[in-house]
């Protein structure tokens, strides 16, 4: 899972997007297109409630409770 922000002070959102389109062509080409999440949400360089709980929801899913 990788989390951006749309505002990031820090990197670029192309390259973010560019990084995110790598990723999910890496885990396809794996076989396994669907343990890849790439999220992006409004805002600069946080981790806000949303993003712990698309987190948590998301270690929920792939390393069990």
């Amino acid at each position: 899972m990788v989390q951006s922000n749309n505002h990031d002070q820090l990197y670029t959102l192309p390259q973010m997007k560019k990084a995110d389109d790598i990723l999910a062509t890496v885990f396809s080409k794996a076989g396994h297109p669907e343990r890849y999440s790439g999220k992006f949400y409004d805002g600069g360089h946080k981790f806000d409630i949303q993003m712990q709980t698309d987190a948590f929801n998301w270690f929920d899913t792939w390393l069990g409770k």
